[in-house]
């Protein structure tokens, strides 16, 4: 299963949401920021399940893991409930399941061990 960054996903929330990266990250309690940051929040978790809910706190500025916790139940409501916050759920993880993957190491030494 490829790693998509949460940095990246926080990317594709800003893009499709139309705030910046900064706002995602921040206190700031606008409806158009937490749908946002919950969106992301969740798709981070739903994507990197080999990250605790702790480490995804780390990412988004120092969030407890309860905060995270609260958010990826709010998202299952929204989701449930909302079918705009769910439109804009789906638009958010498809753009970040688009994620080229990491760059291309470059190849220092042949196989004989020479340098290339």
């Amino acid at each position: 299963m490829r790693k998509i960054p949460v940095d990246y996903i926080i990317e594709c929330a800003s893009s499709v949401c139309g705030v910046t990266i900064g706002e995602i990250k921040s206190k700031r309690r606008t409806a158009d920021v937490a749908d946002a940051r919950i969106a992301a929040i969740a798709i981070a978790y739903e994507l990197r399940t080999d990250l605790s809910l702790g480490i995804i706190g780390n990412v988004f500025r120092g969030r407890d893991h309860s905060t995270i916790h609260s958010a990826v139940k709010a998202a299952r409501v929204r989701r449930a409930n909302d079918e705009e916050f769910s439109a804009l759920y789906d638009e958010i993880k498809t753009n970040a399941n688009r994620w080229p993957g990491p760059p291309e190491r470059p190849v220092l030494f042949s196989r004989e061990g020479r340098r290339a």
